[in-house]
């Protein structure tokens, strides 16, 4: 079974925050407000909102080549004063397991609507998913079990 487990990270925003006189550069570390993963499944319930890792990737045979997508969610505006200017971003994950060796490939895309983080945990390594809890985000769910993509 294939593990792409990413660490539940943040990212750092150098921001120029400026007011009308003076302005200096500052960085901040923003760390996820949110995070959970997708777990492509035949019923679509499996879910991973409180569980300790992010995953990516595909399951590998022995777990039905399913497919998995991490979820992350970051509180800019919470994090940023008004009025700055953002320079630059990075987004540092770490990938903490790995059947294969070399380079991993990850896409990142905006997600368009919001999504839940309930308290399924399929633990450590819990690459599988485990059955959604309310308000958790699933393969067919936004929010488990009312709201649906």
């Amino acid at each position: 079974m294939f593990l792409d487990v990413v660490s539940k990270n943040c990212f750092t925003l150098a921001a120029l925050i400026g007011g009308v006189s003076v302005a200096r550069a500052d960085t901040a570390t923003i760390p996820a407000s949110k995070d959970n993963t997708l777990f492509e499944s035949v019923m679509g319930l499996d879910s991973n909102g409180a569980g300790p890792h992010v995953y990516v990737g595909k399951t590998g045979l022995s777990g039905g080549n399913r497919i998995r997508r991490g979820l992350l969610a970051f509180d800019v505006a919470g994090h940023i004063p008004s009025g700055s200017l953002v320079t630059s971003v990075t987004l540092g994950l770490t990938l903490a397991n790995r059947a294969n060796q070399g380079n991993q490939t990850v896409a990142l895309h905006k997600m368009l609507a919001s999504w839940g983080e309930g308290t399924s945990d399929s633990g450590d390594p819990g690459g599988s998913g485990v059955n959604a809890t309310t308000g958790d985000a699933t393969w067919i769910h936004r929010f488990y079990n009312t709201v649906f993509w």
